[in-house]
This record gives C-alpha cells, sequence and structure tokens, in this order.
C-alpha cells in the first residue's frame, strides 16, 4: 500500500480518536465542580485529579501525535513548487500592460 493511503488511513483514524477526546474531556468537566479562570491552580488540580478527563487528554493527545504521523506519511503536495526559494508559489496571471476594468483591458468571454 503506497505511504500516501497509509498516511490517509492514519488521518481519519486521528479525527475519530481526537473528536471522541473532546467529547469524553468535555463530559468528564462537566461532571467536577464549576472551574473558574480567577483559580487557575484549582482548577488544574481538580483537572489533573480527574482520571477519566486525563485519560480523554491522553486521548487527545495521542491522536494529535497521529495527526503528525499522517502529515508525514501521506506528503501531499496542494501547491505548485517553485524551483526558487522566496518566489511566489502559486502562478500569477500573464501581464498584458493595462490595468484590469481600463478600456483597453481584454474581458472574459
Amino acid at each position: 500500500m503506497p505511504p500516501v493511503w497509509i498516511g490517509l488511513t492514519v488521518a481519519f483514524a486521528s479525527a475519530l480518536v481526537t473528536n471522541t477526546a473532546y467529547a469524553l474531556e468535555h463530559d468528564a468537566a462537566a461532571a467536577l465542580p464549576p472551574l473558574s479562570p480567577r483559580r487557575p491552580m484549582r482548577s488544574a488540580k481538580l483537572l489533573l485529579g480527574d482520571r477519566r478527563w486525563l485519560a480523554a487528554f491522553g486521548a487527545e493527545t495521542a491522536g494529535w501525535l497521529m495527526y503528525v504521523a499522517a502529515l508525514r506519511l501521506a506528503r501531499c503536495r496542494w501547491y505548485r513548487r517553485s524551483p526558487h526559494p522566496g518566489s511566489r508559489s502559486w502562478p500569477s496571471p500573464p501581464r498584458t500592460g493595462t490595468r484590469p476594468g481600463s478600456p483597453g483591458a481584454s474581458r472574459p468571454p
């Protein structure tokens, strides 16, 4: 199997793991006492002390690492590579010497 297909499969699995982990994190945090940005250390202790939230956070991290691996495997190039560093990656329209909308400019058919 080509690495691109392996990468796309890993990316799909990464999306499933990450989104499931987000939902589990939300459910675990909702079951905790209210968290406050005014007391960040207390909030961090509550989150890190809850096994369900910590397991979901670990799964989310694993999903992100799977995504990084998928990017390395797939190596999709959605842009035109330029042989010269610093030059534009996208082709530009040809220059006609007239500004768009001026009387001498060509009009699309």
